[in-house]
């Protein structure tokens, strides 16, 4: 099935196909209620929100969006991209210094924000804060704007575990091409949960996967109510980060025979997740299947999306076929539509990492035979000792995780030895001696150079970025 070429048509060919499932596009919930919105309801609040935002002259405008998961956050996005207007996504935690700063940064001058993000917007520094809400008056059919596939469609800002959030510059066709796309593993689910924040786009881009296949998206305010989605709007499958899975994991492990704590959930995509055996075992055991994924916002979200082989749990999997891929010198790079047209007005970290249409990700690969992909580390994260050698962080961490009493690990260089950084809930004196025990038993099977050398045991977790993943300093 052909990609759209506008979100006219994007729009025009859902609102078909959820005239042949009948399902809803959305739900979420109120209080303990579940509330559920027709296709009818969605597509006449769209139409009449898209006209409203062309009558303010939105229409080829910067226009920011920042509040919690809801669905006015998601029926604003749509709309502005109905209207012709390029949505700049804001992080809804993000200070009044902080939006100011992004905003200037990406030539924004209103942000669309629902109440609690309002406050958060400087109007001292210029910005306009419009309130998030469905239009006044119905659509009555005034013609929208139809924008270049080729031209900007959004921006958001990456959440790297290093440097300075970068502007990515997302075009029309991308967004199209990686909404429109199907992921095989959908088969016949019809509900899917979104927990992750809208602004991202592993937020953003699993809400809007839903309507070319005319399915349920289930919005998720916060993930600390995870389990009341699970068991009052009854997901069949959703995006998680390794925290969220173990909470689901050790459900699981908890639960009294004949008792199923996750409801209809058949299937988890993990973005950045290393599998430990144990989770692995007790997911097969309630034959939920565990999906990675491999991706970046530079890539429009795509990457690698395959399930996990038990067998080798360290594939990943083929790379996706909306794009390309090869290694150079220990590098993947990737091609495609989806690929971001670069960072906004940023020509110096474009050509960084974007060269001859290939995105350089900074992550380090190798691929068998099969065309099979495993990471071996982080380009950037790689450790260069005194002597020589590089050291990649993520294969030592891997490797503690393998003892039952290390949570959270981060391997890091201190004078000019290697030391691990080390979190556990059980924080006791039995634990920290189990952990530097199973540290010296590896330490023994490691060559010299990647022996770690120090030990810290940290009081609270790691500060993470909205992928779960642990910034490095």
């Amino acid at each position: 099935m052909s990609v759209p070429t506008t979100f006219h048509e994007f729009f025009r060919r859902s609102k078909a196909k959820y005239k042949e499932t009948g399902l809803p596009p959305f739900k979420y919930m109120e209080g303990r209620e579940v509330v559920s919105v027709s296709a009818e309801k969605f597509f006449s609040d769209l139409a009449a929100l898209a006209e409203e935002f062309v009558r303010r002259g939105y229409a080829d405008q910067h226009i920011g969006l920042m509040g919690k998961n809801s669905y006015l956050w998601m029926l604003t996005y749509c709309a502005l991209m109905e209207a012709g207007a390029v949505p700049i996504l804001l992080s809804r935690d993000l200070n009044p210094r902080e939006v100011a700063e992004y905003c200037k940064k990406t030539d924004t001058c209103t942000v669309v924000c629902d109440e609690a993000a309002s406050r958060n917007v400087p109007t001292e520094a210029g910005l306009c804060a419009a309130p998030m809400a469905k239009a006044a008056v119905p659509a009555t059919g005034v013609s929208l704007p139809t924008r270049d596939p080729d031209a900007l469609g959004t921006i958001l800002f990456t959440s790297g575990t290093t440097g300075d959030a970068k502007a990515v510059m997302l075009s029309i066709k991308g967004l199209l091409t990686a909404f429109w796309t199907p992921i095989k593993p959908y088969r016949t689910f019809v509900t899917g949960l979104t927990v992750m924040p809208y602004h991202h786009l592993a937020g953003f881009g699993t809400a809007a996967d839903s309507f070319p296949r005319g399915s349920t998206n289930v919005i998720g305010e916060s993930p600390k109510y995870l389990m009341r989605y699970i068991r009052a709007a009854e997901p069949e499958y959703m995006l998680v980060v390794p925290e969220l899975m173990e909470v689901m994991a050790q459900r699981l492990r908890t639960a009294k025979p004949g008792e199923n704590p996750l409801g209809k959930v058949q299937m988890l995509y993990c973005a950045g997740a290393k599998f430990p055996e144990d989770t692995v075992k007790i997911f097969s055991e309630h034959n939920i299947e565990l999906w990675h994924v491999y991706s970046a916002s530079e890539a429009g979200g795509y990457g690698i999306i395959h399930p996990l082989d038990v067998n080798n749990p360290t594939c990943l999997g083929p790379i996706d076929e909306v794009l390309e891929g090869k290694i150079v010198d220990g590098e993947l790079l990737l091609r495609g539509d989806t690929v971001m047209m670069g960072y906004y007005k940023d020509p110096e970290a474009t050509a960084a990492v974007l060269r001859d249409g290939w995105y350089h990700t900074g992550d380090l690969f190798r691929v068998d035979e099969r065309g099979y992909y495993y990471m071996t580390g982080r380009k950037k994260n790689l450790i260069i000792l005194s002597n020589g050698e590089n050291v990649s962080p993520e294969e030592l961490e891997t490797m503690l995780r393998g003892c039952p009493f290390v949570e959270e690990v981060r391997v890091k260089e201190k004078n000019n030895f290697l030391c691990a950084e080390v979190f556990s809930t059980e924080n006791t004196d039995a634990a920290r001696k189990a952990v530097e025990e199973f540290l010296d038993q590896q330490n023994d099977a490691l060559p010299t150079y990647k022996q770690i050398h120090f030990l810290e045991f940290r009081d609270a977790p790691f500060e993470k970025t909205a992928l779960g993943k642990i910034k490095r300093a």
